[in-house]
């Protein structure tokens, strides 16, 4: 039976919000001197677009992540097949990038195109009984992290673009 991690079980909305605030100020490249709207709006979306998120899970829960992507995903037609595909690669190379004998909770980076892989196919995931679910509720615990922080560029995105539009 999976455990949750006691820190994803206590971690409050502020937290979360904290943690994807730090996320979306580690944009690579990013010059000392004050941006403008114009500058700061390429910037994250060129961040959305080819940027990555922090997840933080431990070594287990990843690899249940990862594995059950690989093994229970249902998809259907061939841009699901290929976003299935791609979303492997990506998951191996996360799974990879961590100490497989810590049981302590980890940061790994995951690319935002795969985070929002995960959310496509989340949503046709079905199981069979509690103890399904339970380890299901691990797994969308860790990736709804993921998928807040994109909500937040999305919508630091949307904001810009409406003041930019307004101002002129």
């Amino acid at each position: 039976m999976m455990e949750l991690n006691s820190n994803q079980q206590t971690e409050t909305v502020e937290e979360k919000e904290n943690t994807a605030k730090e996320t979306i100020t580690e944009t690579p490249d990013v010059p000392e001197k004050e941006l403008t709207d114009d500058e700061r709006l390429t910037q994250l979306k060129e961040f959305r677009k080819n940027g990555s998120v922090t997840l933080d899970a431990t070594y287990d829960v990843f690899k249940r992540i990862r594995n059950t992507f690989k093994n229970d995903t249902p998809w259907s037609g061939p841009n699901q097949a290929y976003l299935l595909s791609i979303l492997m690669l990506t998951l191996e190379a996360s799974l990879a990038s961590l100490d497989s004998k810590s049981t302590e909770s980890q940061k790994m980076s995951v690319r935002n195109d795969a985070i929002e892989a995960m959310s496509v196919f989340i949503g046709s995931m079905n199981g069979k009984n509690s103890h399904s679910a339970q380890s299901q509720l691990g797994m969308f615990l860790v990736l709804q992290n993921g998928i807040q922080q994109l909500q937040m560029i999305d919508s630091q995105i949307s904001e810009l673009e409406n003041k930019l539009n307004n101002s002129k």
